[in-house]
């Protein structure tokens, strides 16, 4: 048995490398293009790129693929803490969305803009920390765990990444009306928790012999609602910072 687990991590090693290198910068640059985009487009971006699905999804894959629980936790809290620092940087130096701003005195807003981004970076880098570590480490639960605690991680990866989709549209219900940017952001929604169905399944499939359907479905809808409750907390801390 530990000879078979010992292949299979050298089998990933090599996408391992490439995955865990290549996140920052795919995560990082794709979040800023959605940020570029409008309508439909900036909807799919979202769901695909920049979406707590999407990055809490690509720190279970790095940590699948890692060869060892401590090293999945190191990648997968590197591969969001670099994402989050190319999106800022790429907002600091290339956007400049920081400049531009005036105080009702005439003064330039500029150093006010520059804060309000270092204290978002501030915040969404505890976040990737916090997410990169638990999603690693259900990552690596999904690949070499036992049957039932393999289900039973996958689940709870599901529930967590869909969750800022269930958040999404649990916040449309409660709009009066419906235009395009509610069809935009029920649509993205829709893609993340379609996009945390396909990773989950898609990593289920490759563990090997599987099994505790009932476990992992359990753990999708526990999970679920309470990924689902630190949403709304996430978004509470994120519109006071």
């Amino acid at each position: 048995m530990q000879t078979t687990l010992t292949t299979r991590a050298t089998d990933r090693s090599p996408a391992f490398v490439v995955v865990t290198a290549m996140t920052p910068l795919v995560l990082g640059l794709m979040a800023y293009a959605a940020d570029e985009t409008s309508g439909l487009a900036r909807a799919v971006l979202l769901a695909l790129f920049s979406s707590g699905a999407a990055w809490g999804l690509a720190a279970l894959v790095i940590g699948f693929l890692a060869p060892g629980r401590r090293l999945a936790i190191i990648a997968g809290v590197g591969g969001l803490i670099g994402a989050t620092v190319v999106y800022y940087a790429l907002i600091v130096f290339v956007s400049r969305r920081w400049q531009g701003g005036w105080l009702e005195d005439g003064t330039p807003a500029d150093v006010m803009g520059l804060w309000s981004i270092a204290r978002a970076l501030g915040f969404w880098l505890v976040v990737s920390v916090v997410a990169g570590a638990v999603f690693g480490v259900l990552g690596d639960a999904v690949a070499r765990a036992s049957d039932r605690v393999g289900a039973a991680a996958a689940g709870v990866a599901w529930g967590l990444a869909a969750a800022s989709g269930i958040h999404d549209l649990l916040v449309l219900a409660r709009w009066v009306g419906w235009n395009g940017q509610a069809t935009d952001i029920a649509v993205s929604a829709a893609m993340t928790i379609a996009l945390a169905t396909l990773v989950v399944a898609v990593l289920r499939r490759r563990r090997g012999p599987r099994g505790s359907g009932g476990m992992l479905a359990l753990a999708a809808t526990v999970s679920s609602g309470v990924g689902t409750a630190a949403w709304w907390l996430v978004e509470s801390v994120r519109t006071a910072v």
